[in-house]
């Protein structure tokens, strides 16, 4: 539970500093934000299913876990959902910064 706390207080912090450099960034620099943003979502839903625990009994990860490298990155299954907690916040919030809530 505190590593959730934790977390969520970073990702209110980068975005508190998003929205704070909103006057002095160029609004280019915020497409990039967004567009990294997206791109480290992708990659770290990739690790995410790469290293499912669910995925144990597929024939793949049953040979893969022959391998040292393998392991290490299946122990690390936590940390890609962390990475992806704060991809989504930072992509987000600049997105509403820039584009505005698609609602109102």
């Amino acid at each position: 539970m505190k590593k959730i706390a934790f977390l969520t207080l970073v990702a209110t912090t980068i975005a508190f500093v998003i929205v704070s450099l909103r006057s002095v960034l160029p609004s280019n620099a915020f497409l990039i934000i967004i567009y990294l943003a997206g791109i480290t979502n992708i990659l770290s839903f990739f690790l995410i299913f790469l290293s499912c625990r669910c995925l144990i009994g597929v024939e793949f990860v049953k040979k893969m876990m022959k391998y040292p490298w393998y392991n290490k990155f299946y122990h690390l299954h936590c940390w890609y959902w962390y990475i992806l907690f704060v991809s989504v916040v930072i992509h987000t919030v600049t997105a509403f910064l820039v584009f505005g809530n698609p609602l109102f």
